[in-house]
C-alpha cells in the first residue's frame, strides 16, 4: 500500500529514469562514504517535524535508507521490516526512510506527503523524512547507479557512515547489517 501511496508518485518516479536493476545488496567496502560523514539532508517527517541528517541522529546508531523512485519501496521493506523487528526504533538505534524527490515536485509536496502519510502506519511517521531539492549531489555521494534501488547507510553516533548497501536485502546483507549495528550500539540497549 505504501508503494501506491508514494503517490502513483510522480508518474515516472522521483528523479528520472532507472538504469538496469540489481540482484542483491552491494557490499559495504565498495562504497565511498564508508568512513566519511553522511552528507547533510534536510527534510520534513510525515509527522511534520523538520529533520536534518546527520545532525539530528547524533548520539545514536542510525540506519538511513534513501530512495529516488517509488518503485524502491519493496526493496526498502526488505531491510526495514527485519530491522524494526529486531531493534524497534527505541534505545540506541534510530531508523529513517528518506524519499529523495526532485525539487521540481516541491509544489506538490502537500499532496505527495499526504498520500504517503495515509499509506504509512502512524507510528512510523517520525521515521519517514521527505527531501525535496536538487538530487545530483546525492546521486554522486550515494553512488547511485540505479534510481529504482534503495541505498542503505549505517551511521555511528557521530554521523560517520560505517556500513553501506544498496538494493534488496538478502540473508548475508542482513547479517552484516546486524553485526555492524551491534558493534556500534552501546551494550545493554
Amino acid at each position: 500500500m505504501r508503494l501506491i501511496m508514494w503517490l502513483g508518485l510522480l508518474l515516472a518516479g522521483f528523479g528520472g529514469g532507472a538504469a538496469a536493476g540489481t540482484d542483491g545488496a552491494a557490499p559495504a567496502a565498495a562504497h565511498r562514504l564508508v568512513g566519511q560523514p553522511f552528507p547533510e539532508v534536510r527534510g520534513e517527517s510525515l509527522a511534520g517535524q523538520k529533520v536534518a541528517l546527520p545532525g539530528d541522529a547524533r548520539g545514536r546508531v542510525t540506519v538511513v535508507i534513501a530512495a529516488f523512485q517509488r518503485q524502491a519501496q519493496g526493496r526498502i521493506d526488505t531491510w526495514a521490516k527485519p530491522l524494526l523487528e529486531r531493534y524497534g526504533d527505541e534505545g540506541a538505534v534510530r531508523y529513517y526512510e528518506l524519499p529523495m524527490i526532485s525539487g521540481w515536485y516541491s509544489w506538490m509536496s502537500g499532496f505527495i506527503d499526504g498520500g504517503m502519510r495515509r499509506g504509512v502506519p502512524k507510528p512510523l511517521h517520525d521515521n519517514v523524512v521527505t527531501y525535496y531539492g536538487k538530487l545530483d549531489a546525492y546521486f554522486q555521494a550515494f553512488d547511485v547507479t540505479d534510481k529504482s534501488d534503495c541505498y542503505l547507510f549505517v551511521l555511528d553516533g557521530e554521523g560517520i557512515v560505517r556500513h553501506a548497501a544498496r538494493g534488496p536485502a538478502d540473508l548475508a546483507g542482513l547479517e552484516l547489517l546486524y553485526k555492524t549495528i551491534d558493534s556500534l550500539a552501546p551494550k545493554g540497549e
